[in-house]
């Protein structure tokens, strides 16, 4: 059977995803996907497979900060990352690692272009 990737916010086995790239588990009933292709974040219950929005607009594509749902936008997020009650995520195509903490997001550091031709590491 061939996947097709799209967007639903239904239960179990009907929710529909675009690219899942990371997840991190914030409690036992709260896990967030990274869902790249939606170009933002998703509430995962494990117990009982409900999804719900999490962060950024799902299915538009942008670079704003602001409340986590509704006003913040992501363009390819890509990896997710929990420390010190705060999420991390790296927000590729907006070349940034954006900070949500207390309800909202937040460029936390703008990145240039990395070359990792001939030896450089960044």
């Amino acid at each position: 059977m061939q996947s097709k990737l799209s967007f639903s916010l239904l239960a179990g086995s009907a929710a529909r995803f675009n690219h899942v790239t990371g997840f991190t588990q914030l409690t036992r009933n709260l896990t967030i996907l990274v869902d790249m292709q939606n170009h933002c974040l998703r509430s995962v219950n494990p117990q009982t497979g409900q999804t719900a929005p999490y962060a950024g607009r799902c299915r538009k594509t942008g670079l704003a900060d602001g409340q986590m749902i509704g006003e913040a936008l992501f363009n390819h997020p890509n990896s997710i990352a929990s420390y010190k009650g705060a999420i991390y995520v790296t927000d590729y195509a907006n070349h940034a690692l954006r900070k949500l903490v207390a309800g909202s997001v937040n460029c936390h550091s703008k990145l240039g272009s990395v070359s990792l031709s001939k030896g450089t590491y960044i």
